[in-house]
């Protein structure tokens, strides 16, 4: 079995949700439809230290997490998915730019090897 994993560092955003807590809360119920899972629980948010302010969130799915950590000084965002399940990495990181409008950014997207006894 594969899974997938993606990961997105988005730099100078022009889209800033970085310190609204309902503004990601939204985003990340938009990622859920965007990749078919099934959320577990609600959005869980922490606020980040002084030397590294922005919020972190993240979203349980059926299938593992979805996580998104924000920079407020310079509007700037890690996310990240774990997933069992695969999905469209392709169609996810549309939305992603299209949403953040980054100057930069940088992507990976990998395999996951799962244990031969797990089942999806």
């Amino acid at each position: 079995m594969k899974g997938k994993g993606f990961s997105i560092t988005l730099s100078q955003c022009k889209t800033n949700i970085s310190e609204n807590e309902s503004e990601i809360k939204a985003f990340l119920n938009k990622i859920v439809e965007i990749i078919n899972m099934k959320k577990l629980g609600e959005v869980i948010i922490n606020k980040g230290s002084e030397g590294l302010p922005g919020l972190s969130a993240i979203q349980m799915i059926e299938t593992s997490h979805i996580a998104l950590h924000t920079f407020s000084n310079n509007n700037s965002y890690m996310f990240s998915i774990e997933s069992c399940k695969n999905f469209d990495d392709n169609k996810l990181m549309i939305f992603l730019l299209d949403f953040f409008k980054p100057k930069d950014y940088s992507d990976v997207a990998y395999g996951i090897d799962l244990p031969k006894d797990v089942e999806k």
